[in-house]
């Protein structure tokens, strides 16, 4: 039986003028072996988020399974005030598909996907925004440079830098940052000297950025997911889920992939170390947007969706030839000793 009437019947709801969310998937489900750190190590990651996000964002926490310990502590960071949604899946229901299912239901213009192992470094979010505000066909910003992401999925980034002759080789601002994330992933080889000398930059107008990033941490575009497949991914990590839903999409509407120029985010791993608690202490808190919900709009072409197949196949036989190894890579600066190593 129903006595009166719902007071919120008809009701409009709050306008919310927040433009960029930040989706945060957290698996843990034991503090023993491989996660015996992994506790300290969330606290780390969000506690730097926390501290370093603008008053325009929202935080959504994916509670995949976890630990009584773990769901304790996201339950009393909930309390605070400052996470806006936690979802509990009783069951892994793995990344991909726990991530897309926060996206589908979001509604702001960016969308940060991180895994919940990084610390974020002071002007991650306004630097990632900087560029996606100066480059209105970006479809993805990474806060971390890599001159290893150059090839992976940025075809449609070579076309458009080389077509407008806005892509060259630079110094690396920042070549520790690479050195730290090479060791966070147990990869000290990861990147030869001449990856740590020289950068791909594309240059529009005086505003820099890095060809490429890695999507363990990365700001989308929300139109970019449009385009994700529509079905369950069926793999709980890795595979080439990652690449199908997240990275594919961007490049196959013609959409940029870049990254800032200075290193703006470690990757931790799952071993605490003790300069990780020292870095948190010393960020300051971010509290001033400088955009507004219009500022994001992506200019994708929707007739690059059509000729993506014959870009790629393209760029990857071009890529692969010894003409640009050779030639091709002194018009864009590379140094006459980095020409054999840097595309291998």
């Amino acid at each position: 039986m129903r006595v009166g009437i719902n007071p919120n019947l008809d009701n409009k709801l709050t306008e919310i003028n927040k433009y960029h969310r930040i989706i945060v998937p957290v698996y843990i489900p034991s503090l023993v072996g491989y996660f015996s750190d992994s506790l300290t190590i969330l606290k780390y990651c969000l506690e730097s988020l926390r501290k370093t996000i603008h008053d325009s964002t929202s935080i959504t926490i994916i509670d995949n399974s976890c630990c009584d310990e773990v769901k304790q502590y996201l339950a009393e960071e909930f309390r605070i005030g400052w996470i806006d949604q936690i979802i509990i899946n009783k069951n892994d229901v793995g990344k991909i598909d726990s991530i897309m299912n926060v996206i589908r239901g979001c509604f702001e213009p960016l969308i940060t996907i991180t895994d919940s192992d990084v610390l974020f470094l002071d002007n991650w979010q306004i630097e990632v925004e900087d560029i996606h505000n100066a480059f209105k066909n970006c479809g993805v910003v990474g806060p971390v440079p890599s001159s290893r992401a150059a090839l992976v999925h940025t075809y449609s980034t070579w076309l458009y830098g080389l077509l407008r002759g806005l892509i060259k080789f630079e110094k690396v601002e920042d070549a520790n940052g690479l050195v730290m994330f090479a060791k966070s992933i147990g990869n000290d080889n990861l990147y030869y000297k001449c990856h740590l000398e020289q950068i791909l930059i594309i240059n529009k107008n005086g505003k820099k950025a890095t060809v490429g990033c890695g999507h363990f941490v990365a700001t989308y575009k929300r139109e970019v997911f449009d385009y994700s497949p529509k079905v369950e991914s069926k793999v709980k990590l890795g595979g080439n889920s990652e690449n199908l839903y997240f990275d594919i999409p961007n490049d196959k509407i013609g959409c940029l992939r870049l990254a800032t120029l200075k290193n703006f985010a470690y990757h931790l791993g799952n071993k605490n170390e003790s300069w990780m608690q020292g870095e948190v202490n010393s960020l300051g808190k971010q509290t001033n947007s400088k955009y507004n919900l219009n500022d994001f709009l992506l200019f994708k072409n929707r007739f690059a969706i059509y000729f993506y197949r014959i870009r790629s196949v393209f760029f990857y036989k071009f890529f692969k030839t010894k003409f640009f190894k050779q030639k091709f890579s002194i018009y864009l600066g590379l140094q006459k000793s980095s020409r054999t190593e840097y595309f291998y």
